[in-house]
C-alpha cells in the first residue's frame, strides 16, 4: 500500500512529552528479561541505552506531530487546480474586454473611471497581465507538487523503530522479529516496541491490532533500513574507488 504524501510544513502547538519511570522499565524490557538477555547489565538495559530510547521517542513524537498535521499533497493539488481553472475563466473573460469594438471600449471606460480602481491608464491590460502571470505560476506549482518531498504517513514511525533497533544492536541484543508468535511468546524486540507504544498517545501508535501485525511492520522497517545502509555502503565504496583511481589522498571523513 502506497503511503500518502504530505507537504513539508504543518502548524502545530507542540508535541507530547515522554518519559518512563524506573519501575515502568520492567514492563518495557520484559521480553528481554524473560530470556535472561540483559544479564550482563543486571537484568536491565544500561542507563545510556534507556536514555537513547527515551530521546529517540521524544524525537519521534516531535516530528510525528508535524506528520500527523501536515495536509496531503493531493489536497494542495486540488486547490491549485481550482485556482488555475478559475484563473483561466477570468483570463478569458478579461480577454473579451480587450477585443476591439465600441462595446468593449465603452465598458473599459466605465470600469476604469471608478474610484475603486486606483492604478493609472490601461488598468484592464495590467490586470490581464497580472492574471496571466498567476495562471502560469499555478501551472508551475502543480508540476512542482508532483515532485514534492514532504512528510509521508508512517515514515517517522519507521525511523523511530529503526533507531531503537540500532540502540539495542549496539549492545548485541537480538532485534529480529517472529511473525508467528504473540503475547509473551513474541520476539523480545516486538514486545519492547509494543510496550513503548502503550506509553505514547494513541494517535501516534501504529499496527496495534496484534503482535503479528506489529512484527510484520517492524520487519519491513528494518529491512528498509538495511537496504538504505547497503545502498549507502555501495555509494561509499564507489566514491573511495574513484578517489583511489585518480590518485587522490583521502581520509574516510572526507566523504562521510
Amino acid at each position: 500500500m502506497r503511503r500518502r504524501r504530505k507537504i513539508s510544513v504543518a502548524s502545530v502547538n507542540g508535541s507530547p512529552d515522554f518519559k518512563i519511570k524506573e519501575h515502568a522499565w520492567a514492563g518495557v524490557e520484559k521480553g528481554y528479561r524473560a530470556r535472561d538477555l540483559l544479564h550482563p547489565w543486571g537484568n536491565k538495559l544500561p542507563k545510556n541505552a534507556r536514555d537513547e530510547i527515551v530521546e529517540a521517542t521524544r524525537h519521534f513524537l516531535w516530528w510525528a506531530t508535524f506528520e500527523l498535521n501536515a495536509v496531503s499533497v493531493n489536497d494542495v493539488d486540488k486547490l491549485a487546480t481550482a485556482v488555475r481553472k478559475s484563473g483561466r475563466k477570468f483570463l478569458d473573460d478579461l480577454g473579451r474586454l480587450l477585443r476591439p469594438g465600441d462595446a468593449t471600449q465603452y465598458l473599459q471606460h466605465l470600469i476604469e473611471k471608478q474610484p475603486s480602481v486606483r492604478e493609472g491608464h490601461h488598468k484592464i491590460r495590467k490586470l490581464f497581465s497580472l492574471n496571466a502571470s498567476l495562471l502560469d505560476a499555478c501551472c508551475r506549482a502543480e508540476r512542482e507538487l508532483r515532485e514534492c518531498k514532504g512528510f509521508e504517513d508512517g515514515a517517522q514511525w519507521k525511523e523511530w523503530v529503526c533507531k531503537i533497533a540500532s540502540v539495542l544492536a549496539k549492545l548485541g541484543l537480538d532485534c529480529t522479529v517472529r511473525k508467528d508468535a504473540s503475547g509473551e511468546t513474541a520476539s523480545p524486540f516486538v514486545i519492547l516496541v509494543r510496550e513503548l507504544q502503550r506509553r505514547i498517545p494513541q494517535e501516534y501508535q501504529r499496527h496495534t491490532q496484534s503482535d503479528g501485525a506489529l512484527a510484520q511492520q517492524l520487519s519491513l522497517a528494518i529491512r528498509g533500513l538495511r537496504k538504505r545502509q547497503c545502498l549507502q555502503s555501495k555509494e561509499l565504496r564507489l566514491a573511495l574507488r574513484e578517489k583511489k583511481q585518480f590518485g587522490y589522498d583521502f581520509a574516510l571523513s572526507d566523504i562521510l
